[in-house]
């Protein structure tokens, strides 16, 4: 049901609004990644490009954008004459390479300088042992301008930067590097089983807490609230234990996940990759950690809340009722609501760190809106219907209600269906699209239409009295009296027929306890008439022989 909800939110977004009305789609720009293998962007007079080495990220850097839209921008030429300088200090290798040559310079003693090229700083690799001079880069005007910095200011950062990236990528150049570190896996691979051995150990125990919270919460009516300290505390620590062990799940994940990121970045020719896929990984992993944590935050302020508004003070017996009804029902749309929006905030994310173009997903998604459109007016209306029912409050999980002809307990109700329980077990889905008029036989407060029907011989006035006592016998009982609102009414004698004399009485009563305060009334009713000498009323017919 969930993933349903979050399939119709993606793929009925505000593109299909516009296709409705007869406009034109915005189209994503047109990107230059196929052309020159990078993305340039535009910032006022500038084109600015990100340098990358070995699948990290370093800076980005700028040049003035040309004034003809068919010349190469100079931005590009800056890109390649940097990138071939870095392959050039450290040869790259690729995922499918054969031998790397080493690099020429003194892993311990390699570092970068700032010098000074026509007035402008420069950056050079070199060493203290060959003193060989490699030229980097110069930086320019466009990059202070876009940075904010001066030149020196900025020199000195990209410096630190490329300081960093460089030594590691020729210590790890090193034969050495790859000896020790293969030396160190057997270790890493003892630890990673550890911490495994550590999470399913707490991931059991957690499972035999949550296993013994939900035969506790057996004890209460799952269609029924319960206003008890021991109800609202079971249904928090539900939801903490739940999100204890997706947490765990994640750790576990993210374990594994770091080991084999190292085992890459080890190896010569998959060193690249595992640093492209590091940068973005850490990223989305904490983004859905932050997700998770969040949904199960929101579960127990959801629980919370609805336990709080439950137990408000300040209102009657009818609306005390009402509430028991309906916290279920408004807790399940809220949870319902809370998984679309942070699956929506997750995804939304994930692609903008994977630098998926969000107007590309939105121009997708509107394509697949205008196909399934004509299928999906059902849905629509289902949602809307749903989201009515639950804002009017028509019924909630609990009540007994007729909807078509079908007569039965609401046992689920979401914003899409209904789910009727009859009284012989089956179990009806009910599209709320579909949903007319509505009969709700519990709400705030039930009734109990009592009648009976006795000998035409009877006594009425004793009959009456029999049942009064009766009636109000139950009402008196400690068992019945918080089931019954209000004291029982004999209203007399509602109808003579060949049946005999027709008796009636209302009871009013508690939504939830009329059917086993019906079924008391009637074996109440028998005992007393039976004790009282009053038959009950037999249908006659009159044989006339000619």
């Amino acid at each position: 049901m969930k993933l349903l909800s979050f399939a119709l939110l993606a793929v009925l977004l505000a593109p299909q609004t516009v296709l409705a009305q007869g406009l034109s789609l915005p189209m994503p720009p047109a990107s230059n990644a196929n052309s020159y293998g990078f993305t340039i962007k535009r910032v006022g007079s500038l084109d600015t490009a990100p340098i990358v080495f070995e699948g990290q990220r370093l800076f980005v850097i700028a040049a003035p954008a040309p004034a003809d839209t068919a010349a190469v921008p100079a931005i590009v030429q800056r890109v390649d004459t940097i990138s071939d300088n870095l392959r050039r200090i450290v040869p790259t290798p690729t995922v499918f390479g054969g031998a790397v040559p080493p690099p020429h310079f003194d892993a311990k003693t390699f570092k970068v300088e700032i010098g000074t090229e026509n007035g402008y700083p420069t950056l050079y690799a070199t060493d203290a042992a060959k003193r060989q001079v490699d030229p980097i880069m110069t930086l320019t005007e466009a990059d202070a301008t876009l940075s904010g910095l001066t030149k020196p200011e900025l020199a000195i950062q990209w410096q630190a930067v490329l300081q960093s990236a460089l030594g590691r990528a020729i210590q790890a150049a090193e034969p050495e590097y790859f000896h020790d570190q293969l030396r160190k896996l057997p270790y890493v691979l003892l630890g990673g089983a550890i911490v495994t051995s550590l999470l399913i150990l707490f991931r059991r125990r957690l499972r035999k807490q949550r296993r013994a919270v939900e035969e506790a919460s057996d004890r209460f009516d799952p269609r029924e609230t319960s206003a008890t300290s021991e109800a609202k505390r079971l249904r928090s620590r539900r939801a903490i234990l739940s999100g204890a062990w997706w947490l765990l799940t994640w750790a576990l994940v993210i374990t594994w996940a770091l080991i084999a990121l190292w085992v890459l970045s080890i190896l010569p020719n998959t060193r690249t990759l595992s640093n492209e896929l590091s940068s973005r990984f850490y990223r989305v992993a904490v983004l859905w950690m932050i997700v998770a944590v969040l949904d199960r935050l929101l579960s127990v302020v959801i629980v919370r809340v609805t336990d709080a508004w439950e137990a408000k003070l300040f209102v009657n017996t009818d609306e005390r009722a009402r509430m028991e009804l309906r916290r279920p029902t408004l807790a399940r749309a809220a949870d319902n609501l809370k998984f679309i929006l942070l699956w929506a905030i997750a995804i939304v994310g994930t692609l903008a760190i994977l630098s998926v173009s969000a107007t590309s997903v939105l121009t997708i998604g509107a394509v697949i809106a205008f196909a399934v459109s004509f299928a999906a007016q059902s849905l629509i209306k289902d949602y809307l219907n749903g989201f009515l029912i639950l804002a009017e409050d028509q019924f909630a999980i609990g009540d007994r209600i007729t909807i078509n002809g079908i007569t039965g307990t609401v046992e689920d109700l979401t914003l899409r269906i209904t789910q009727v329980r009859v009284d012989d077990g089956r179990l009806v889905t009910i599209p709320n699209s579909t949903i007319g008029a509505v009969e709700n036989s519990t709400r705030s407060w039930s009734r109990i239409d009592f009648r009976v029907a006795l000998s035409a011989s009877s006594d009425v006035e004793k009959s009456i009295a029999v049942l009064q006592r009766a009636l109000d016998g139950l009402a008196s009982d400690p068992h019945w009296r918080p089931a019954i609102l209000e004291p029982p009414q004999v209203l007399g004698v509602d109808s003579v027929s060949h049946a005999g004399i027709v008796l009636r009485a209302w009871i009013r009563t508690l939504p939830s306890e009329r059917a086993a305060v019906e079924r008391e009334v009637n074996r109440r009713a028998a005992d007393a008439f039976r004790g009282a000498g009053i038959e009950i009323g037999v249908p006659q017919a009159v044989v006339v022989r000619r």
